[in-house]
């Protein structure tokens, strides 16, 4: 039964591909159309998110994500915000351009709101108030004996940090859903502002949500570019001098092409939106299409038939067709294995590489059959007169060799970690990180900062207890905004506001007096538009709890998230949501590594009609896996929510490796006859390829792609090897041909 549905397969495949070559233009002309098509619609309704805590999505039974959603909603106006960052060594300087920039930014159409406590005029009149009584004291007597140092000690405003002033600006604003760069018009508004208001010896730098969006959808299409670019490259040269034939090249450049927009088109009908992650399926899909494109095409050319390229690719399909579609399949389901968890970043890549997959499978068996039979078959190379070293070493040696080497691997590969910091995946050079850094690191609020919303009562108590943690630096409440003492402040300014009632009227002098008379406060009397980030509709108050060190690493996160966790009713922010997605991160790899290892197992059982020969294909790539994660921990790489997509793609392509050499082998009866083959070269330049490609995308300014291009091309480059030295030893001392045949 098993050799009729193979052999029916063979025959549906290989008239398939005689009726292509039978009718050449007409093929290409629909595949030219419908690419034009695919491309056309991406162009128009694709869409490309950056937010990074999208990648993920968990279940609403999680506490912690429960929680952030209720902090979202209760503090609206702290959702999807930039925040200008102006600091310097003179006050005056850093108060006015903050001024300045304030004021142009309210009288932006674009932006909706601008949040500057430090400037507000309420906080102006109310400023002696956060005065200690000693330094109170100073100021007053420094204007009563100097006059003229009143505009410099009015300047106020600004926030300390060791030797610089700081004053932050909280902008929102709206940004075009459509574009691909969606908050970029927004961002360059601002910018236009803090170039045309520049001071010397003052900086304003961009950070927060949407900024940090921003460089991170602009580095990810600037790395896609940059990989797509060099990798073409690199097939060409890998081609040129592999394959030496212009009508495979031109044929695999076509495939190349053409699938890349159908692809684009599947995407955006199958996900609508690219995540970060998604993009580097472009660059994925020239690594891996090349891997059906040659082997079709080298067996076409074995097969030659005389020249007639009807002939010879059907010979090619009914020979290669069915291992090409058991290769469709595992790989697709090596990628689909994360569309059921909650990783949304690895689902919709998957999704969008199983259907590229698929999409490359059938190109392969129509456009290059249509090329072919336009162009003709490519010329007929003689094979190797005797097998390359690999096929003649010694096989015993081999697997004891391989046994200790992967004990030896997997000692060094147990201490590999996993960080799930977002963080991890952004470059700390960037304006945007680089910034945030800065403010972790002098303990100002931000973005990784934790969120608790706590009853007001409850407050005080909740921020000593948090206080106490060494893993918390500073905790700060609405509280905070509300001097203490306010009523003996009041007599010594109202003492004061008497004493300089008799001097001369000045601008200066009036600002002065204004402040001499304000009167004590409470939150109540807090501007609304600073009332809205700190208290929610119902009056609980809103504490933010900053890290005591800059969350950099997994460990400082962990830390930080569990001191909080453990004293506090609840805990959000996109601190806690990126400790959160750590565990479903993992959850999702391991549900997705058992269910792509089970069904791909079964296919091979079922295909080989074996449980030898699966077996036989998963132990090099096991090696490949161990030494890979060995190599990384001894070099300093960490896995990240990025390249941990490096274990179910190394398993999908070795499983497609292995299938190509035993399939041959089972064909052939031997070792040798693997090696004199097309298949032997076809493995070697696929493999190359997607190495090439790979290593394209470890030059990409976005460090997730960068550590998976980096990661994957040292994974492939020793499953490469391992697969030609490993598995033909195997074959040839358990004797599988008997099994396969």
């Amino acid at each position: 039964m098993r050799r009729l549905i193979r052999s029916w397969v063979s025959e549906r495949l290989a008239a398939w591909v005689v009726r292509c070559s039978l009718r050449p233009r007409t093929t290409l002309v629909i595949i030219v159309l419908a690419s034009l098509l695919a491309a056309a619609g991406s162009w128009h309704y694709g869409r490309i998110d950056g937010d990074l805590e999208r990648l993920i999505q968990p279940g609403a039974e999680q506490a912690w994500y429960a929680h952030d959603l209720e902090f979202k909603a209760s503090f609206p106006d702290l959702q999807q915000t930039a925040l200008v960052v102006i600091d310097g060594r003179d006050r005056l300087a850093v108060t006015t351009l903050a001024r300045k920039l304030a004021s142009a930014l309210r009288n932006d159409p674009a932006i909706a709101l601008v949040l500057a406590p430090e400037l507000d005029p309420f906080f102006e009149r109310k400023r002696l108030y956060y005065l200690e009584p000693d330094r109170l004291g100073t100021w007053l007597t420094a204007i009563a004996f100097d006059p003229s140092r009143l505009d410099d000690l009015l300047a106020g405003g600004a926030r300390t940090s060791a030797d610089r002033h700081l004053v932050t600006l909280l902008l929102k604003g709206s940004s075009k859903g459509d574009s691909s760069l969606p908050h970029g018009p927004l961002i360059d508004r601002v910018r236009g502002h803090i170039e045309a208001h520049s001071a010397d010896g003052v900086r304003a730098r961009l950070t927060g949500e949407i900024v940090l969006e921003h460089e991170e959808i602009g580095m990810a299409l600037e790395g896609i570019a940059l990989a797509g670019t060099v990798s073409l490259l690199l097939l060409a040269l890998i081609l040129r001098y592999g394959v030496r034939s212009w009508r495979i090249g031109l044929a695999i450049f076509a495939l190349l092409v053409s699938g890349t927009a159908l692809t684009l088109g599947w995407a955006t009908l199958a996900v609508g939106t690219f995540n970060t992650l998604a993009l580097m399926f472009v660059v994925m899909f020239f690594g891996l299409s090349v891997d059906f494109a040659v082997h079709f095409s080298l067996r076409v050319r074995e097969a030659h038939n005389d020249g007639d390229p009807v002939a010879a690719a059907a010979e090619a399909a009914r020979e290669i067709g069915p291992a090409l579609a058991l290769c469709m399949l595992t790989s697709s389901i090596a990628f689909l294995a994360f569309a059921p968890t909650g990783y949304r970043g690895l689902a919709e890549l998957g999704i969008i590489s199983a259907g590229g997959m698929v999409i490359a499978f059938a190109l392969t068996l129509s456009l290059i059959p249509a090329l072919f039979g336009w162009l003709g078959a490519p010329a007929l190379v003689a094979p190797p007169a005797r097998p390359p070293a690999p096929a003649r070493l010694p096989s015993l040696p081999i697997a004891i060799g391989a046994v200790l080497l992967a004990l030896l691997a997997g000692y060094f590969a147990k201490d590999l970690r996993f960080d799930y910091s977002v963080l991890a995946l952004r470059d700390s050079d960037t304006e945007a990180m680089s910034t945030l850094l800065d403010l972790q690191q002098a303990q100002f609020t931000t973005d990784y900062s934790i969120a608790v919303i706590a009853e007001p009562d409850a407050v005080e108590s909740l921020r000593a207890t948090l206080e106490a943690r060494p893993e918390v630096g500073r905790v700060r409440s609405p509280s905070d905004w509300i001097p203490a003492d306010q009523d003996s402040t009041r007599e010594t300014l109202a003492e004061t506001a008497a004493a300089f009632g008799e001097l001369s009227a000045s601008s200066s002098l009036d600002r002065l007096q204004t402040m001499l008379r304000a009167e004590p406060f409470t939150v109540d009397d807090l501007p609304e538009d600073l009332r809205r980030t700190l208290i929610t509709a119902d009056g609980r108050h809103l504490i933010r709890v900053e890290p005591s060190s800059p969350l950099t690493d997994r460990a400082a996160t962990t830390a930080f998230i569990e001191a909080v966790a453990a004293v506090s009713p609840n805990y959000a922010g996109r601190a806690v949501v990126e400790w959160g997605v750590g565990n479903v991160v993992v959850t999702a790899f391991t549900q997705a590594a058992t269910l792509a290892l089970v069904t791909i197992v079964i296919l091979m059982v079922l295909y080989f009609h074996s449980l030898l020969l699966p077996l036989l294909v998963l132990l090099p790539i096991t090696l490949s896996l161990l030494l890979t994660f060995a190599i990384a921990q001894l070099s300093g790489l960490t896995l990240n929510m990025a390249n941990i997509l490096v274990v179910p793609l190394i398993f999908g392509l070795g499983v497609d490796t292995g299938i190509h050499v035993v399939h041959r082998y089972t064909a052939a009866g031997s070792v040798e006859g693997v090696f004199t083959s097309s298949t032997a070269r076809a493995v070697v330049i696929s493999g190359l390829t997607t190495i090439g490609t790979f290593f394209a995308l470890s030059f990409s300014p976005h460090r997730g792609a960068a550590s998976v291009g980096l990661l994957l091309a040292i994974a492939i480059g020793l499953m490469l090897v391992v697969t030609f030295v490993l598995l033909p030893a195997l074959l040839r001392l358990t004797g599988s041909r008997s099994h396969g045949t």
